[in-house]
């Protein structure tokens, strides 16, 4: 019974071909669609992800710190489980990146150097809370030894909200264009079956079962699900390796493919089969 399903469906195809790549293509733009969307809400994860792993705090030590305090420092920030990475910077070193950002030498002037050294830390990403950011510096501002502690809190929360607003937004279009496609997927559904009212009519007067009605018009839509998915897999495809030779390395989305690919193919034929119940289910024995 299930090869004679099959065969109708596939029939079906044979029998409209306008109607065919009319629903092949809606479909087509459906998942199109759904996917961008997707891809677009990870993009500004990743974009907010790469600008919080870029965060820090510059800690400056006093002029003249004691090795006991400084091996006190070193040992507490070492420990410390928000930071991502810590880079020491010597007083000579500073000193080179001032000539080598500026172009002066204040030894021409200055007989000594009066830049600090530091300790330039970044803070894992689930530490940037503000609340987070205000303890973790107000521990450090005790050790005694620290003179300053300076990050841009008001830069990262500007940056930090932003980037929300913006996911919002992709938000919002995403669940009007998931409507939109399944609108326009449906619509595409119930003007083929309008088409083809008179063919149902027959099937009833000789007998038809209302299976043998329904049942291949679901699985044509999930067969055209299927054959949009993987067109729009292809693009997909291309769009992901585009967006990582753009952005290099920095967003790794390609390592994402397997999943948007899966998600693809599965939600044509979902989309097709959801939309087929629900057109097929006026159709009825009645005469």
């Amino acid at each position: 019974m299930l090869s004679f399903y099959l065969k109708e469906s596939v029939k079906i195809i044979g029998r409209a071909v306008p109607s065919f790549l009319l629903s092949l293509t809606s479909i087509f733009i459906a998942v199109l669609l759904i996917s961008i969307s997707l891809i677009s809400i990870e993009l500004s994860e990743a974009l907010q992800n790469k600008i919080k792993s870029n965060f820090g705090l510059e800690i400056f030590l006093k002029e003249n710190i004691s090795e006991n305090d400084f091996s006190i420092i070193n040992e507490e920030i070492s420990s410390a489980a928000y930071f991502s990475s810590i880079v020491f910077i010597s007083k000579d070193k500073a000193a080179d990146i001032f000539i080598k950002e500026t172009g002066e030498d204040f030894a021409r002037i200055l007989d000594y150097n009066p830049l600090p050294a530091s300790f330039s830390v970044k803070l894992k990403p689930e530490y940037l809370a503000s609340d987070s950011i205000k303890m973790i510096t107000a521990s450090l501002q005790s050790l005694s030894g620290i003179d300053e502690i300076v990050y841009k809190e008001e830069y990262l929360n500007k940056i930090v909200s932003t980037i929300e607003r913006f996911k919002l937004y992709i938000l919002i279009a995403a669940i009007i264009l998931i409507m939109v496609s399944i609108y326009l997927v449906y619509s595409t559904v119930s003007a083929i079956l309008k088409v083809k009212a008179d063919d149902f009519e027959t099937m009833k007067l000789v007998g038809a079962k209302i299976s043998t009605i329904k049942i291949p018009i679901i699985l044509n839509s999930i067969l055209i699900g299927l054959l949009s998915s993987i067109l729009a897999s292809g693009v997909i495809l291309y769009l992901l390796q585009f967006i990582e030779k753009i952005l290099t390395d920095s967003f790794k989305l390609i390592n994402m493919e397997i999943v948007y690919i899966l998600f693809a193919l599965f939600i044509g034929p979902a989309l097709g089969f959801a939309v087929s119940i629900f057109a097929v289910r006026n159709i009825s024995l009645k005469i």
